[in-house]
This record gives structure tokens, C-alpha cells and sequence, in this order.
């Protein structure tokens, strides 16, 4: 029926046709202000353990003195930087950890294109049976979708993954340290056991002479036949020792070669013949500050960061979303008038989740769980490296005084032996008192043998515990650089 009034009737239309678009619009935003009101809010924490560190945390030890960083790029031996290079290289374990920094990396490639919008190209050909017949119709068209990135939510997953992959970086480092310490430690254990066979050697030199002159005293009816008996069960002693370091040796081989990624049998390492006279000394304080130059604290610490993140992004899953989406097509009922007819569209969609069984409630309680747990997991690496730290500075100051007392025995030691040979030869003592002499040199020499070594351990974990000074990533610092620039 006509409408009595039909000028009124065409502004009403017009307002209608006006006003709904509007209506929609502020009703979206009325919506989505009352979500976001209404859904409780999150700001990042900051990451501290759960223990109280001391304000000036550190351990004296000799006055004075400054441990040389620099030593912990090859230990002391260039011959040895050469090995960990190899080592950097081709151990597996390094490659495997590489492995995930790139698949970590390719991920994140992934996640960041959601920053832009996905448009496809599509192709249609369809038809439709009608009164008239068969009607074809074609369509090429180009959809674009789009998601705006209203409270930050894809912003702080995204972060959460770059910061994960900055700790797959930390950890490879830490991984590095870790192994180059074992290589250096096994380097001079074999110097160590071949120290050590040079020492039994001279002491099989000296107790064969013994007892060629046991042999001549027993001749000459001076000396007993136990003599001769307990001198030459000295020497089976040695050549057991002997043995027993000629294995300790070919297994400490094996070890290297696998810390380098080859095969055992696959190194001799020559050159690694003898410890080093003198270790560098240690420093006279290690601040706490120090701890946080060493990369397993380090990446604890941003996996925390980043299980924040995710816990933001997590809350805000139940704020409203925004997606643009917009299409070009070209349509027509033969391929040749394509080109004729095109259609263009824009669509805002706004989504407010309502009710989804506690979805999103679950995940935002997994995520508290996650961040709590590194967290716990944060505070129990840095303890043990405060622990670590306090023990090994410890160790190297006993182990040094140790020394100097094991030192001081073996010149005594050289004396009475020397004095009691002395006495023996004029018949002054009895060969017991010569060989407990000759077997009481024998252990201190060992003994003084084994504290440099554990002294020059004490060093080489002091450079990873300490997280001191190491040699460039490489290859690796190169592919962090790139990170940074492509971001």
C-alpha cells in the first residue's frame, strides 16, 4: 500500500539505510569496551628469584690477585684453541642445539606473518540448472583477511617466541662453554697421565738400578734374599701402574675424539705432553654481577620472560577481535566477459568469545602454571651458580695449599731416601726402611702430580662457573645479528 506521505517515507529510508551501519558500529564498540572492561587485566613481572640475593655477594680469596679472563679462550695452549675449534664445529651435540635454533627460527618466520594479511587468488567455474537451461558462471577473485591487533594479544605471542629463540641461543653458548670445559679438562688429564708415565718410567729406572745393586749386595751375602724379593715386587708394582695409566691414556683419547665429533682413534693429540708450570691465579673477588653474564642463568631467565608473555596474550584470548577482511572478483557467465564485470567488497567482523566450555580459562591456567615453573626453575639455576661459584673458589684456594704442603713433604721425603740409600749401602739399615722411603716418594710425587692437576681443574671450571670471557660464537653471533636485523 502507498504511504500517504511519501516524502517523510523516502527520509526515513534514507535515514535507515543510514543510521543502521552506524548502529552496528557503535553497538560493536559498546561491546567490545564492556569485554575489555571486564576482563581482568595482566602486567609483565619482573623476573626475580625466589630468594633474596646478598647486596654485595662475593667470595675473598687471595689478595690482590686478578684471574686473566682471557686464559678461558684456550686454556693456556693455543694447540688446545685449535682442538675446541674443531670442537665448536662438528660435535653433535652443538649441531643438534643449532638444529633447534633453526627450527625455532623458521617457526617464528611462520608466526610473524600474522602481523600481515593473507591474500589468496581463487578460481571458480560453476553450473547452476534453471527453468532456462544450464547457466555457467566463472569467477577469479582475490580474498584478503586480516586481523588487527587491538590489546597486543599477537604482539606479546610473538615476543614470547623471539625471546625463546634468544634463549636457544644463550643455551647453545652455555652448551659451548659446557663442552669446551670438558675438552680442556680431558686435554690435560691426558697430559696428566702422560706426566704420569714418564714419572713411573723414572721410577722403574731407579728400582731396576736398585735392584741390580740389592742384587750384588745379596752376592756378596750383605743383603737378604727378601731383599731381592721385595725389590723386584716393587717393580711388578710399577709396570701394573703403568699399565693401568697406558689404558687410563688410550680411553682419555677415545673421550676427545668423541667431544670432537669423530670416531675414536681419531686424534693422538701429540702436543698435549705436560701441564702447565703455573695456573693463573684466581680473582680476588667474584661479584654477583658476574652471574648474570652466564648464559644457562641468562636463558632461565628469559624463559620466564617469555612464559609472560604468553600468559598476557593467554588473558587477552577473551577480549573481542577485529578481522578485516576484503575481495576483488571478476564474474561473469562466459570466461570472455571476465574482464567486464568486477566486484569489490570490505567486511569488518568483530568476534566475542561468550562460552567455550573453559577453553580459554584453561589455557590461561596452564600458562600461570608454565610461567611459575620456570620461574622455580630460574631460581634453581641461579642458585646452583652461586653455589658453583662459592665451591669452586673453595676448592682452588685448599687445593692450592694442599700443594704447597704436598711440596714441602716430597723434599723431605727426597732427603730421607737419599740418606737412608746412604745408610744401606754401609750397613747402617736394614732395606725396609729404604723401601718404605723409595715407595713414600713414589705416592707424593703421584699426589703432587694429582693436585696440580686438580688445581688447573679448579681453573678451567672457574671460567665457566664465573662466566667469564670466551671466544666469539662464530657462525652463530653472526646468525644472531641477522635475527636482530631481520626483526
Amino acid at each position: 500500500m502507498n504511504s500517504p506521505y511519501p516524502e517523510t517515507t523516502r527520509r526515513c529510508e534514507r535515514w535507515r539505510h543510514r543510521a543502521n551501519p552506524l548502529a552496528w558500529l557503535l553497538t560493536a564498540i559498546f561491546v567490545t569496551s564492556v569485554a575489555a572492561c571486564s576482563t581482568p587485566t595482566y602486567e609483565p613481572q619482573e623476573v626475580e628469584p625466589t630468594f633474596e640475593l646478598p647486596e654485595d655477594w662475593h667470595h675473598e680469596v687471595e689478595e690482590g690477585e686478578e684471574f686473566d679472563h682471557n686464559w678461558c679462550t684456550d686454556f693456556g695452549d693455543p694447540r688446545l684453541g685449535e682442538i675446541l675449534e674443531i670442537v665448536y664445529t662438528h660435535n653433535l651435540d652443538i649441531r643438534i642445539a643449532r638444529s633447534r635454533i633453526d627450527e625455532a627460527r623458521a617457526l617464528l618466520a611462520q608466526n610473524r606473518s600474522r602481523r600481515y594479511p593473507s591474500i589468496d587468488l581463487q578460481a571458480e567455474a560453476e553450473v547452476e540448472r534453471s527453468p532456462d537451461g544450464w547457466e555457467p558462471s566463472f569467477e577469479i577473485s582475490a580474498p584478503a583477511a586480516y586481523e588487527v591487533d587491538l590489546w597486543g594479544r599477537i604482539s606479546s605471542e610473538l615476543s614470547a617466541d623471539e625471546i625463546d629463540l634468544e634463549a636457544l641461543g644463550a643455551e647453545l653458548f652455555a652448551l659451548k662453554m659446557v663442552l669446551a670445559t670438558e675438552t680442556a679438562e680431558q686435554y690435560y688429564e691426558l697430559a696428566r697421565i702422560r706426566t704420569e708415565l714418564r714419572l713411573l718410567d723414572d721410577q722403574l729406572e731407579v728400582a731396576e738400578t736398585f735392584l741390580e745393586l740389592t742384587k750384588v749386595r745379596h752376592a756378596q751375602g750383605i743383603a737378604s734374599a727378601i731383599d731381592v724379593v721385595q725389590q723386584e715386587q716393587q717393580i711388578e708394582e710399577l709396570h701394573e701402574s703403568r699399565r693401568s695409566a697406558e689404558l687410563a691414556e688410550e680411553l682419555t683419547l677415545h673421550a676427545l675424539a668423541t667431544l670432537m665429533g669423530q670416531p675414536p682413534g681419531f686424534t693422538q693429540a701429540p702436543f698435549a705432553r705436560r701441564l702447565p708450570e703455573k695456573p693463573p691465579p684466581v680473582a680476588d673477588f667474584i661479584p654477583a654481577d658476574l652471574l648474570e653474564r652466564r648464559p644457562d642463568v641468562a636463558a632461565s631467565r628469559m624463559r620466564v620472560t617469555a612464559a609472560n608473555h604468553r600468559l598476557d596474550a593467554a588473558l587477552k584470548e577473551q577480549l573481542p577481535r577485529l578481522i578485516i577482511g576484503s575481495e576483488l572478483a571478476l564474474r561473469a557467465t562466459s570466461p570472455g566477459e571476465l574482464l567486464d564485470f568486477l566486484f569489490a567488497s570490505v567486511v569488518g567482523t568483530i568476534i566475542q568469545p561468550l562460552w567455550d566450555g573453559g577453553r580459554v580459562q584453561g589455557r590461561v591456567d596452564e600458562e600461570a602454571a608454565v610461567m611459575q615453573r620456570h620461574l622455580l626453575e630460574f631460581s634453581s639455576v641461579l642458585l646452583t651458580a652461586i653455589r658453583e661459584v662459592e665451591d669452586t673458589l673453595a676448592r682452588g684456594q685448599a687445593i692450592y695449599e694442599i700443594l704447597e704442603i704436598q711440596r714441602r713433604q716430597l723434599e723431605a721425603a727426597e732427603e730421607a731416601l737419599e740418606l737412608a740409600q746412604d745408610h744401606y749401602r754401609a750397613g747402617m739399615l736394614d732395606y725396609l726402611r729404604v723401601l718404605t722411603a723409595l715407595q713414600s716418594i713414589q705416592q707424593l710425587q703421584s699426589a703432587e702430580l694429582d693436585s696440580r692437576r686438580a688445581l688447573l681443574s679448579q681453573r678451567i671450571q672457574l671460567c665457566r662457573v664465573a662466566g667469564g670471557d670466551w671466544p666469539a660464537r662464530g657462525d652463530d653471533s653472526d646468525d644472531d645479528q641477522q635475527e636482530k636485523e631481520d626483526r
